[in-house]
């Protein structure tokens, strides 16, 4: 079977000549493989819109397992040599935030596991698809299969202690603050407008007399919003499920500037044009929410002694933060 759904993969690739093709011109092929090739039903496969040519957010594909994110896939042109993009500052921003990453060029498949090239296999060459008839080596075959399988079968990282939180929460808060930068250059570029374009111009004019950075805004913005998914979990007491959707009404009253700055998550969360932004925000969502260290504390120590531990965890996050400078 497997065998089969390879040879129609290749097929497809064959329907559009190579110097036609686009980085988006097969996507709903390898995507179809995916699915098709997934383990169980409970893994999800989120393809990602395009990204602006200078973008650097969201990979290709999010790969979710009931609901948790395993794993990435980025996915560039079947011309692109991956050695070159391996080196890339975005697969350097990727190692940093998944332990599970798969790049590929439709016909050259790469997993990184912790970090380093675990497996890679090149299914056909790019000749071989000019061919009328494809020989597919079946070695080669069973190794791309088995690279997805192992990607798919990838578990949840579990963090167990609070240095490790702190850690894996700088590198995210990083790249949400680089991310949002991003956007507002782009947009202030383009003259275009956009909730975090306003908001930032509202507090530049009316409280800093118009001498605030935009680096300085997406810092303060991502450093919030972290701390604001964490007063979301503490407070969360009957361990209801957290969202987007329903997040502010976890933070206390007594927190109205993070009540404020969460209001932008409903924009986002919404908006196509925040999609480079959303995904990291997700990831940072899921990963305090499933983390093993918070639900130790809720279960072994008054409130009082939790409310302080994580206020250490939010001064070692933000001093872990800054080193990444």
């Amino acid at each position: 079977m497997d065998k089969k759904l390879i040879k129609e993969y290749i097929n497809n690739l064959k329907n559009t000549a190579i110097e036609d093709k686009t980085e988006f011109t097969d996507r709903s092929y390898l995507e179809k493989l995916l699915n098709e090739l997934k383990p169980n039903p409970n893994i999800q496969i989120q393809h990602e819109p395009k990204r602006h040519k200078e973008s650097l957010g969201a990979p290709d594909f999010i790969i979710r397992n009931n609901g948790n994110i395993i794993g990435y896939i980025e996915v560039k042109k079947i011309e692109q040599n991956l050695d070159d993009t391996l080196k890339s500052p975005q697969i350097d921003k990727y190692k940093q935030l998944s332990n599970n990453i798969l790049l590929t060029n439709y016909i050259e498949f790469i997993w990184i596991k912790n970090g380093n090239i675990d497996l890679r296999e090149v299914l056909v060459f790019k000749t071989d698809l000019k061919k009328i008839n494809t020989k597919i080596d079946q070695t080669k075959s069973d190794t791309v299969i088995s690279i997805l399988n192992e990607f798919f079968k990838a578990p949840i990282e579990k963090i167990k202690s609070v240095e490790k939180l702190a850690s894996l929460l700088a590198k995210r808060t990083k790249t949400l603050k680089d991310l949002v930068e991003q956007h507002l250059n782009l947009y202030i570029d383009l003259k275009k407008q956009s909730t975090l374009v306003g908001t930032y111009n509202i507090i530049k004019e009316n409280i800093y007399n118009n001498e605030l950075k935009a680096n300085e805004f997406a810092d303060s913005i991502a450093q919030t919003i972290t701390y604001g998914f964490f007063l979301a979990k503490l407070n969360n007491t009957n361990n209801l499920r957290i969202d987007f959707d329903n997040i502010k009404k976890f933070i206390p009253n007594n927190f109205a500037l993070i009540q404020d700055i969460l209001k932008l998550i409903d924009n986002i969360a919404i908006s196509n044009e925040y999609g480079n932004i959303k995904w990291i925000l997700e990831s940072m969502l899921l990963m305090i929410l499933i983390t093993l260290i918070l639900k130790q504390f809720l279960n072994n120590f008054h409130l009082l002694k939790i409310k302080t531990q994580m206020v250490n965890i939010q001064k070692t996050h933000i001093y872990i933060f800054m080193k990444t400078f």
